[in-house]
């Protein structure tokens, strides 16, 4: 089904919760809103969630991702949130596309140091659908006016990430990327969920080759890996 249809489609059905799809409403219910499992407190290097504010990171002991100053993310990748990405990822729902813009453009800080904002583009062609990742791109454009650019292109088609292992998806993301032009001193790097961060460190690496030299970064959700447990909120214990 097009674009097109499938938009047209959802707006003359009845409109209910994005994610439980069972509330009336346009937007995402008060009871999803309260099951979203929110990292409270996170590494500024790597987001990964923290026991406490100012503790050190078990993840990257705050060196973060090679070539990221900053990344920002609010969520865990699991229980309602996972629901909401698989809508707007796999079933190509507009409304849950349109709830993950609105839920991330709320946790951005008041400034962010970028001239410019790049997503980094999808692995397979999106003609027939939405794509999550740069939807949430142009929302965070139209709120702090900073101009959207995409000048990251794919050198070829990677294998699906989800398929293989943390070391095999470094080796199939090293060289995924290319810039095709200069790009400003400051970027904001946008993805929809953060794994392993091979995605941001590639396209962290071509956009340095073409003039970047901050590079911030900022995704919808991120996965949980299995001593983080004990950090996360809400539904993340049962996904």
């Amino acid at each position: 089904m097009s674009t097109f249809l499938s938009t047209l489609l959802q707006a003359l059905l009845p409109a209910v919760c994005p994610v439980c799809t069972e509330t009336d409403g346009v937007n995402i219910c008060e009871h999803c809103i309260r099951q979203l499992p929110a990292i409270e407190q996170s590494c500024p290097a790597c987001a990964a969630p923290l026991p406490e504010y100012g503790a050190t990171c078990h993840c990257c002991s705050g060196m973060g991702f090679p070539g990221i100053s900053e990344l920002l993310c609010h969520w865990h990748y699991s229980g309602t949130m996972k629901l909401l990405i698989h809508n707007a990822k796999r079933r190509g729902k507009t409304a849950a596309i349109r709830t993950g813009c609105q839920l991330l453009t709320r946790t951005l800080p008041e400034k962010i140091p970028a001239d410019a904002i790049v997503v980094i583009p999808p692995s397979t062609p999106q003609a027939d659908k939405l794509h999550l990742g740069t939807e949430l791109g142009r929302a965070i454009a139209r709120l702090t006016q900073i101009p959207l650019i995409q000048p990251l292109q794919l050198t070829h088609r990677p294998h699906p990430q989800h398929q293989l292992s943390e070391q095999d998806r470094k080796k199939n993301m090293n060289t995924i990327f290319q810039c095709s032009k200069t790009v400003p001193r400051r970027i904001l790097l946008v993805d929809d969920i953060l794994t392993t961060g091979t995605s941001l460190i590639a396209g962290a690496r071509a956009l340095r080759q073409q003039g970047s030299k901050n590079i911030s970064g900022i995704c919808l959700a991120r996965t949980i890996r299995y001593n983080e447990r004990s950090y996360v909120d809400n539904d993340t214990k049962n996904p």
